[in-house]
């Protein structure tokens, strides 16, 4: 995402197996939180997953980052278990496309 000529965000996902993804990164420039852009990145993300034919769609995250966590909530994902072998990471979650 980009506002005139400056980078100010970023999202992006990678394949699990051939039903499932996982969402790699969000990341929106601190100065534009708040005016809905992380929500419009993320709803590009799982928009083009559903394209790709992902019947769902999956993240881990750091209970800390808890406007990122409130994000994902707010579009539908849910906790689920521990999906993959992040040590860092203490929040999984998940979402039917």
């Amino acid at each position: 995402m980009f506002d005139t000529d400056s980078m100010i965000g970023t999202v992006a996902f990678a394949e699990l197996d051939c039903k499932s993804c996982e969402l790699k990164s969000l990341y929106l420039s601190e100065k534009y939180h708040g005016n809905g852009y992380g929500k419009k990145l993320l709803m590009y993300a799982i928009s083009k997953a559903r394209e790709h034919g992902y019947k769902k769609m999956y993240l881990d995250s750091l209970s800390t980052s808890t406007k990122a966590v409130a994000l994902y909530r707010r579009v539908g994902f849910v906790d689920t278990e521990k999906y993959n072998s992040s040590i860092y990471s203490d929040v999984f979650m998940v979402l039917e496309l």
